[in-house]
Order: structure tokens, then sequence, then C-alpha cells
């Protein structure tokens, strides 16, 4: 039996049903079986659900379901379905595919008809007088080139009838179809490399773009959900598998790998949202920047920009690596990260004579009073990292009035 999957609805409750697809059709194949899961969603007789896995012939596993991947801890499949086009009323979504499939069927029908009339054109249909000629010496040999075709003496000479050029209507019904597939579809003439003839001008163009954008939204939108039900399907087991104690590598600012301890309790919440939804490409992203410069944003009122929006441009544009495109104080805002990690974590994070007491005091306070500063710091670290940023102020004034000539 080949391999399967489906949902159903048996007794009144649902269960999923997958399996491993098979090695081949037909005959059994050394060292390969096929793997059988049926899930159950919880019912009146089974309140956490049901698993069974089956294989080879045997039942491995028959028993609640594991994991407690729904809202307030229920248990439900541990799957994702994502639709490119939701239906209503209906569990399983439709495709820009099928909305095509009806103009493929007429554009294949088009093309058919086309090519029988090319046919019939190119063989040719030969007349010829009733007695005039063998007309089954003629149907079995055909027209080959050079042959010397007899007819009888007197009668009318075989002639090829003309059977007219091709009819306009199977090249204008063939472009308004191709013209439908780009509609149905959402594929424009920019999607192809390619530019309409009549638009030239920068916002129509762009307003050829925004189309295109519009035209994915529901995917895009729906693709997005799906992601956001995976991640807090994860997060939702890690709060259940997680333990005592985790280690986290993730990317943090700048591209640099952080580690982060924790443990099942501090996953409070499952909420999972995008912290940037950009559309832009890198190019698109470039050009928004330099428009930026030109009007004016990205500076201050004395028409300079600050160190800190210059790190971030030279980021933008793929030269923040570079150790020679990065000021000194891109190196003292990661210190400063840094040591809001160690306040957080309950370490000592000391001030130091060489810091940049400016660049120090603004990532601390930008930590300080941040969505992420407040829900992850205990009252104790707070109080620290506001010392922490007291001491600073307190060492640049020294700083400051020893500058000050008498």
């Amino acid at each position: 039996e080949d391999g399967f999957s489906g949902v159903g609805f048996p007794g009144g409750g649902a269960a999923a049903f997958s399996a491993a697809p098979a090695a081949e059709s037909n005959g059994r194949v050394e060292g390969r079986t096929i793997l059988l899961e049926r899930y159950t969603l919880p019912t009146k007789e089974f309140p956490n659900g049901r698993l069974e896995i089956a294989a080879g012939g045997k039942l491995l596993y028959e028993g609640d379901l594991p994991y407690k991947n729904g809202v307030r801890g229920e248990r439900t499949f541990p799957f994702v379905k994502q639709d490119c086009m939701k239906q209503p009323s209906k569990f399983f979504g439709t495709s820009v595919v099928d909305r095509l499939i009806p103009v493929q069927r007429a554009y294949n029908a088009v093309r058919n008809r086309k090519h029988e009339f090319l046919n019939r054109i190119s063989a040719g249909v030969l007349a010829v007088e009733d007695g005039s000629v063998d007309t089954d010496a003629l149907a079995e040999e055909g027209l080959a080139p050079g042959k010397i075709l007899v007819y009888r003496q007197g009668s009318k000479a075989p002639e090829m009838l003309n059977l007219g050029n091709l009819p306009s209507d199977f090249a204008e019904e063939e472009e308004w179809l191709e013209k439908e597939f780009s509609v149905v579809s959402g594929v424009s003439d920019l999607s192809q490399s390619s530019t309409p003839t009549r638009v030239t001008s920068a916002t129509g163009l762009q307003l050829l773009l925004s189309q295109d954008d519009s035209r994915l939204a529901a995917t895009k939108e729906n693709m997005f959900s799906a992601m956001k039900e995976i991640a807090r399907q994860t997060v939702r087991l890690y709060k259940q598998f997680a333990g005592n104690a985790r280690l986290l590598c993730v990317a943090g600012e700048g591209g640099k790998t952080q580690a982060y301890y924790f443990s099942a309790e501090e996953l409070s919440c499952d909420d999972v949202v995008f912290e940037t939804e950009e559309n832009l490409g890198a190019n698109e992203r470039k050009e928004t920047i330099l428009s930026l410069l030109s009007a004016g944003i990205l500076t201050d009122d004395g028409g300079k920009i600050s160190q800190q929006n210059k790190n971030r441009i030279l980021d933008a544009f793929g030269l923040g690596s570079y150790e020679n495109c990065r000021d000194i104080s891109a190196l003292h805002a990661d210190c400063a990260r840094e040591e809001n990690l160690k306040i957080r974590a309950g370490e000592k994070a000391k001030t130091d004579d060489l810091d940049d007491h400016d660049v120090h005091i603004a990532e601390h306070s930008r930590f300080y009073i941040s969505q992420e500063g407040r829900s992850s710091m205990s009252e104790n670290a707070r109080k620290a990292l506001a010392a922490h940023i007291r001491e600073h102020m307190e060492k640049k004034a020294a700083r400051d009035t020893e500058k000050t000539p008498v």
C-alpha cells in the first residue's frame, strides 16, 4: 500500500493520518517499511487525544498526544496548515493554479485547433475528377516529390484545393488567453523582465509593482500566519520540555552571536510578532536611504550626520563588517550592550575610564526603557542598571570638569 495523508472525522472526533511514502509501489524493499501515524483530537472518551503509530504490521505506540502545543496547554495536532488562498467553510484552501486550469484548457484547445488547421494546409487536399486517376494507388502512395501523375485523357487535371490562410481569430484568442494568464496568476510584464510599451515613467512602473504586491498580499498573509503558528507551537514545546536550563544562541545586533540561558518557567507568553516585515529589496533600501539623506532627515539641526547614523548607513550598504569603516563608537555601543546582558543576568558591570560615556549612557538608557528591558529584568537588575548609568554620568561630569579651563 502506498503512503497516504488526509484528514477525517471518525466517530465525531477529528483525526489526522500521515505516512512516509513507499519506496516502491510493487513489492517490498529490504530495509524499508511504511510508518503510519494517526492523531486524534481530544474527545470525551480520550480527554488528552490519541496517538497510534504502526510500522511493519506492528503497533509501536498507542497513548495520549504527547505535545501540549495548543492554546492554554491543550493537546492538538503538531501540524500547521498553510493555504495559498483560504476558502470559506472549507478545510482545504485553493491556489492560483486551480484558477488557471480552465484558462489552460481553453488555451490548449485553441493551440490544438490551430495545429490541426496548419497540418491540413501543409498536407493539402487533392481534388480529382471521378475516374481520371487510380484513386486507390494515389491514396496508398500519396504525392511523393517528383512523382509522375497519370490521369485519363480528356479529363480535368487533378489540383490542390485552396484552403485559405489561417484565420486571425486563432491569433486573437491565443493572445487574449495569454493576457488572461497574467491577470489571473498575478504575474505582470515586470515580473517577466519586460516593460509595458505604454508605461515609461517611474511612477507608472512603481504602480505596476504595487499591483503585483497587492495580488500576493493574501498569500503572503497566509504564509506569515503559518510561520507565526509554527513559532507559537515551538515556544509551547520549549515550555513543556525545556526543563531548568537551556542554552539558546541568537544573532544580535550587528550580526553578533549571543547566548542566553533560560528555563521553562520563564516562558510565560507565546505571542509571536515579526520585528520587521520589510518588502524593500537591497537596491530599493539603498535608494531610500539616499533619498532620506538628500532630504536632510538623517542629519541634525546643524546639518551633520551623527556617528551612529553613519554606522547604520554603512551597515545598510553592506560595509558595516569592515573594520576600517566602523568608528570606535560602534565598538563602545557593542560593549554597552554586553554590559546590559550582564546586569540583566545579575552580574556586576564596572565602568572604565576609557569608556565613551555618552554612547554608554545612550545604550543603557535605551535598554532600560525598552520593552525588552522592562519585561526581562528583575527589580534588582533595574536598580543595578540605573546605578550603573549614574556612575557613567558622574564620570562624564568629572571628565568635562577637567577639560573646562579655569
